[in-house]
């Protein structure tokens, strides 16, 4: 079995970096999920981006991204900015050589009914992928 650890955008570069020491040197786990630093300080962004791609340098080490997900990254609505931010996400992804991504495929806003926003939803998804493969 394999087993996956979280680093979310917001921990201390001490963290991350203990994270590195105990978890992926020791190959308790052998894998991380990181988020695409969207919603944090530009400083904190960069040391983000800058910890997390020492876990590249491990073979057999996976990561995976999480993709933005929250009311300003809805992929079940029609959005330029939503579309963007997951596109840049996806890029971001891929620089840390990324192969699997989590994405939930967005939620029901008002005026909206269950169909509706599915069929978005899954024109978004398509558009996601297709991005994905270059």
């Amino acid at each position: 079995m394999r087993k996956c650890f979280t680093v979310i955008a917001q921990r201390k570069e001490e963290d991350i970096l203990s994270f590195e020491e105990h978890l992926v040197k020791t190959k308790i786990f052998s894998g991380c999920e990181i988020f695409y630093p969207y919603n944090v300080s530009e400083e904190q962004r960069l040391m983000y981006s800058k910890t997390i791609k020492k876990f590249t340098k491990y073979d057999d080490f996976e990561i995976v991204l999480h993709m933005p997900y929250a009311a300003d990254s809805n992929v079940a609505i029609i959005s330029e900015e939503v579309m963007n931010r997951q596109l840049n996400a996806i890029d971001f992804a891929n620089e840390y050589g990324v192969k699997k991504l989590t994405l939930h495929p967005g939620f029901v806003t008002e005026g909206k009914t269950r169909e509706e926003a599915l069929m978005i939803s899954v024109a978004n998804v398509r558009k996601l992928c297709d991005h994905a493969l270059k």
